[in-house]
């Protein structure tokens, strides 16, 4: 009876791990699991560097790299 427990209790933990960690980027346990949790300032200046960033390439899509130096410079700006 012990082995049988052991096996429900290892195949539901598994089972509710997965759920957790593909849920939604919002749950806490997906953002420290995929690195850490962001504070609200740094929050604020990844939202207004990624939109800055769009706004550059409005009409085409732009080269990640073009892109990615944009963002890295603007958040650098705030400090991050």
């Amino acid at each position: 009876m012990n082995k049988i427990h052991f096996k429900l209790t290892v195949l539901c933990f598994t089972f509710l791990l997965h759920g957790c960690a593909t849920n939604d980027s919002n749950s806490l346990l997906v953002r420290w699991w995929n690195g850490d949790f962001m504070t609200e300032k740094r929050s604020d200046a990844n939202q207004s560097c990624s939109w800055e960033a769009n706004k550059a390439y409005p009409s085409s899509s732009p080269s990640k790299d073009d892109w990615n130096d944009i963002y890295r410079k603007c958040m650098k700006k705030y400090g991050y």
